[in-house]
């Protein structure tokens, strides 16, 4: 990550939050502060009253960003299509509850500030047979458009950064 230098890096299949505190506390320098924010769910991992929740929790994959604190401020998230009102489907699209984790902040560059989105995506594999390759496919275009719905009406990407503002980098942890 050091070698990228990007201001922004979206990370998918968290499993050690301990681990990824290390990984952002060695980034930190004199020059660069880095801040982190790993969601609270993942497979398998979704629902905070099922009883199964705090023990799937600490080993589900998770989604997480890592920035530099003087780039983005101000960060908050959320699960994105969790209230959905067909989240059974919406489960079942993004690989039993790992949907998209959704990421505002104000973003500063140049000495310009702005709000910013991010959406981290860890969408289903295309793992078995080959019927079930159809079917994970099927499943990652019915999440795409679940999502595509969703941000359409939300009207969330209203103004967009220029692509070499932001660098993403998928890695595992």
């Amino acid at each position: 990550m050091r070698n990228i230098d990007a201001d922004v890096y979206a990370l998918v299949e968290v499993c050690d939050t301990a681990r990824t505190r290390k990984l952002v506390d060695s980034l930190n320098n004199g020059t660069n502060t880095w801040g982190f924010a790993v969601c609270n769910y993942g497979s398998g991992a979704d629902d905070p009253s099922s009883p199964n929740y705090p023990a799937f929790l600490p080993t589900a994959q998770k989604q997480a960003i890592v920035y530099k604190r003087s780039v983005l401020s101000n960060v908050t998230t959320r699960a994105f299509l969790r209230t959905a009102s067909n989240y059974d489907s919406v489960r079942y699209y993004w690989s039993s509850g790992r949907v998209p984790y959704l990421v505002q902040a104000d973003a500063t560059i140049g000495g310009i500030t702005k709000p910013v989105t991010f959406l981290i995506l860890h969408a289903k594999a295309n793992t078995g047979n080959d019927a079930e390759k159809i079917e994970s496919y099927r499943r990652r275009q019915m999440g795409a458009k679940a999502m595509k719905d969703s941000l359409d009406a939300m009207m969330i990407l209203t103004e967009r950064l220029p692509l070499e503002a932001t660098l993403f980098h998928r890695t595992r942890i």
